[in-house]
Parts: structure tokens; sequence; C-alpha cells
């Protein structure tokens, strides 16, 4: 993604990113940018705007469809209109994974059928990541903890509007 770039309307599916599994990274190990995270798409440090997007059926260790880091103190990625629908993450987030303050915007999205084999099936967010979700359907996700929705490092996202229903927590 780079600051400003729309993409919309388009299926992103089948996508697969892998790298060595390091669960319990640093905001530190994060800055240096080296990581295959995000297997649809990987927003590091941009800020695009996503409409009319489904994210099925892509895989990555982290963030199988999205993964956002972000500056809070600066325009944040905007996600609108998107379905994100059977991706897997091998540790964390299933559909998207959000680190080091991003607060990207999720309006009238769902979250079907994702996994992840950690934490946060459908959506997670660590080290203050704090996205705001209006409108959204979690329904399906499943992991061993946090079947829809996961938080750690002081995150705390806003909800409106928002159904979770029928996600699965194995532990």
């Amino acid at each position: 993604g780079a600051n400003g770039a729309l993409l919309d309307g388009f299926t992103v599916s089948g996508a697969y990113s892998k790298d060595e599994s390091r669960m319990h990274l640093l905001p530190s190990d994060i800055k240096k940018n080296d990581m295959e995270v995000g297997g649809g798409m990987r927003n590091f440090m941009v800020s695009p705007k996503v409409k009319n997007v489904t994210f099925k059926d892509n895989y990555s260790p982290k963030g199988g469809a999205v993964y956002n880091v972000q500056d809070s103190n600066v325009t944040q990625a905007h996600f609108e209109n998107i379905e994100f629908t059977n991706n897997t993450a091998q540790m964390r987030g299933g559909a998207v994974s959000n680190d080091l303050g991003a607060m990207p915007v999720f309006i009238d999205c769902i979250f079907v059928g994702n996994k992840s084999e950690d934490k946060g099936g459908g959506l997670y967010n660590d080290f203050a990541a704090s996205p705001i979700l209006i409108n959204a359907l979690f329904e399906k996700n499943s992991a061993i903890t946090a079947g829809a929705i996961g938080n750690d490092g002081g995150s705390s996202p806003l909800l409106l509007n928002v159904t979770i229903r029928d996600n699965n927590a194995s532990a």
C-alpha cells in the first residue's frame, strides 16, 4: 500500500507469504520491516484506502489477509465494504493483524471463517494498535484463544454496531 492509494473493486485471493515463526516480537523487530506478513496486503507506515474488496483464502504467519503498522498520529489505513473470508494466519490475526499503534478504520466489513493457529481468528491487535470498527460482523472465525478479536499490549479497539457470533476459541 501507499499513502492515499485507492484499491477499489478487487478480489485478493490465494496470496501466500511465509516467514520463520517469530511469535513474540519487539517493536524494534517490527520496525525493521523485514517480515513476510500480510498474505494479501502489507501496509507498513502507509495509509491506503481500500473499498469494495474481497480478501479470501490468503495465508501468512501474521495477518492472513492484511497486516497494518502505522504511527498513531498520522492518517490511518481505511477499509470500507470489505469481506475477509477464509484467511489463515499461522500465528496471529487470521484475517487482519495490527501492530505499533495502527488505528485503521473498518466500515461495513465482514470477517467470516478466518482462522488463526494462535490468537485472534478474525482480528488481532498488539502494541497499542486500536482500530475503529463500525458496522462489522465477526462470524465463524476460530483460534486457540480469542476466536473473533484478540488484543494485547495496551490495544483497545473501538467497536460501534459490531456483531460477534458463532466464533470459536479452542483453549
